[in-house]
């Protein structure tokens, strides 16, 4: 799922160095959805600026991208904590790079109204000399703002689809203290402390007791669960 995430964030990133970004200030509400589940809530944006809300496993998340700062602040409400990355982090680089595809767009391939707002849909396609392939459609007004994404990604004999999904849009000034650190919260220092304290861990393995020796019919069943935990999600947001 991580290579996934990763590659539509790769995809995310190329439509976004060809198409124009938005100039004007804008909110709305947000879906994202995988086939590990959807995540939503309301978004705001700004010149270099983001923010979007979103519940996962019960708890409130809050994500403010600041590319002005080349940083990203991770917030949980109901702990009042938060984890601070930068968006250039080497750990997070998975050796991709956009100059490794040939990448074919078209900018124009029809128009739609999604969600009530006039939009003109894109196409772009990407792939790799190993074989894998990205590609997508894209819908933006003439302001530059996506209201939604269908894309997919194929890797060997492995298929991906994402969705993304723009409702409810308000253009206009954003309140600045949306994209700021809010008072009253305490910085953490590791994201695995951080996904421990607050939401658990993505994975979660469960072994059965195999300590008595004289019970041979309880057999070890390691349990295995992954969920679209926050780790992936980063990976793909930040991009």
């Amino acid at each position: 799922m991580r290579v996934i995430l990763s590659a539509f964030a790769l995809l995310l990133s190329a439509a976004s160095q060809a198409m124009q970004a938005p100039e004007v200030e804008y909110g709305g509400y947000l879906s994202f959805e995988t086939q590990e589940g959807v995540m939503q809530g309301p978004a705001a944006w700004a010149r270099d600026r983001e923010r979007r809300e979103f519940i996962m496993d019960g708890a409130s998340v809050v994500m403010i991208i600041r590319r002005d700062r080349n940083l990203m602040w991770n917030l949980f409400p109901d702990t009042k904590m938060y984890v601070e990355m930068s968006l250039d982090d080497p750990k997070q680089d998975d050796g991709d790079d956009l100059a490794d595809y040939v990448i074919e767009q078209a900018d124009n391939v029809g128009s739609e109204t999604i969600n009530g707002v006039a939009t003109t849909r894109s196409k772009m396609v990407m792939r790799h000399p190993n074989g894998e392939k990205l590609g997508g459609f894209f819908w933006r007004t003439d302001d530059g703002i996506l209201i939604k994404m269908d894309a997919l990604a194929v890797e060997k004999d492995s298929k991906a689809r994402i969705k993304l999904e723009l409702s409810d849009l308000v253009v206009g000034t954003q309140d600045p203290t949306l994209f700021e650190l809010p008072a009253g919260y305490s910085k953490m220092g590791g994201m695995g402390m951080l996904l421990g304290a607050a939401l658990g861990d993505e994975d979660e393995d469960d072994v059965g007791d195999n300590n008595d020796e004289g019970d041979n019919d309880a057999p070890e069943e390691p349990v295995k669960k992954k969920r679209f935990g926050l780790k992936s999600a980063l990976d793909l947001l930040k991009n």
